[in-house]
């Protein structure tokens, strides 16, 4: 039962930063789509430079997001793991 409050926790934690990854794929999806758009013009400027860095500029957004996603992911089981040790340690000196 110890176990349930920590995974609906980051499981909610998890759910919000599903959802934060999808709308950052969604920026770097429509600046892709932009810059393929309008290659001709963005030559034409000289803006290969400055879109080149808002391109940076969001898929480093991108993957800080699937980071902090991957960051809870990888914590949920060591956690679960950590927790159910110290109930069983609990335990067995319960019945000792």
């Amino acid at each position: 039962p110890l176990t349930v409050l920590p995974i609906r926790h980051i499981g909610k934690k998890l759910a919000r930063r599903s959802g934060g990854i999808q709308k950052e794929l969604g920026a770097v999806t429509s600046r892709f789509n932009e810059n393929l758009a309008a290659a001709r013009e963005i030559r034409a400027f000289g803006l290969e430079e400055r879109e080149t860095e808002r391109f940076s500029l969001v898929t480093r957004a991108l993957i800080t997001a699937q980071m902090k996603f991957v960051k809870y992911e990888k914590a949920l089981a060591p956690l679960i793991e950590i927790i159910s040790a110290g109930g069983i340690a609990f335990t067995l000196l319960y019945a000792y």
